[in-house]
This record gives structure tokens, sequence and C-alpha cells, in this order.
């Protein structure tokens, strides 16, 4: 409370308020792809911590050395191969725009990970809830070992994966 008995709010709910009014003075173009990095970055800096550096990204593609395997782009990338672990995500801010070739990559790095002998983990990141998340993957083929985190569970990629698997389909 101020001075006046109002709630005082923080200087970054203002920052905040600011640069959302920018964002949507822009194109529906330019508006949709930086709602979209919103859900890049808040998946990053969720499950980045539990790595070294140089182990997380975003926005990165796998590429097998044995085989002529590459992935698409993947919005959220972990490759440990100190623990031998591969995670990756896609990230949407609706679930209707989940796409099948979005779980077509991620069910693709989940087989080249198993064949090469590491722990994997691939999901799918929305603001929307997981139920809306599932229903859609549900829909769409190669679906494999697809988790998702939605409003409802963000919290859940601060955690390890290899050690819960109650979300997956």
């Amino acid at each position: 409370m101020n001075e006046k008995g109002q709630l005082a709010l923080p200087a970054y709910v203002d920052e905040l308020i600011q640069t959302l009014e920018i964002l949507y003075k822009q194109s529906d173009k330019a508006v949709g792809f930086q709602r979209g990095a919103i859900v890049e970055l808040l998946a990053t800096e969720l499950v980045c911590p539990r790595y070294k550096s140089g182990e997380c990204s975003d926005n990165q593609s796998f590429h097998d050395e044995q085989s002529p395997y590459r992935s698409s782009q993947v919005d959220v990338a972990v490759l440990s191969r100190s623990q031998q672990k591969i995670e990756g995500y896609t990230c949407k801010m609706q679930a209707n725009k989940i796409e099948s070739a979005d779980c077509t990559n991620l069910t693709a790095l989940a087989d080249m990970a198993e064949r090469r002998g590491y722990r994997v983990h691939v999901g799918v990141v929305s603001f929307d809830s997981s139920e809306l998340i599932k229903d859609k993957i549900e829909e769409l083929p190669l679906t494999r070992s697809i988790d998702v985190y939605g409003a409802d569970n963000f919290s859940r990629l601060r955690e390890s994966p290899f050690e819960y698997k109650e979300y997956q389909l």
C-alpha cells in the first residue's frame, strides 16, 4: 500500500504493461511471432537451469553424425552427453496451432535418441490447458511419448521429466 492507502504495484508491472502495449501495436504477424517467442522463453527459463551451460538452448536442430537424420528446429532443446539425456519441446501459444509436423519432428527425435542409447523426453508447451493440448495431440499421427505442459502444469518443466511420467500420452 502506498501513502494514500492504494495498492502499490511493483515497477515491473508497469514495464510489462508498456511492453505489451508496444507489442500489440505491431502487425498481427509480428504479434503472433513474438507471442510464440514468449512461450519459448518461458519453457527455456524453466528447463535450462537443470543442465550445465551449453547443454540447453532454444531454436536448435539435432543431427546424428552416424545417419542422415537431421531434426527440424526444436524450440527448446537439451543435449546432455554427460547424463545421456535429450529433451525437446515445441512451443505454441495455443493448442490449435500444434501441427502434425511438430509431433512428427519430436517423435523422430525421440526415436533417434533412443537408438543412440540416450534417455529421451519430448513435449509440447502451450498457454492453453494441458487437457486441450492432449486433445489436439491425440488428433495427430505419430504422437508417441509426447508430454503436455499447459497453463495448469507449467511448473512441471522445472522438474526432471525422467523422474515422473504422469502427463505422458
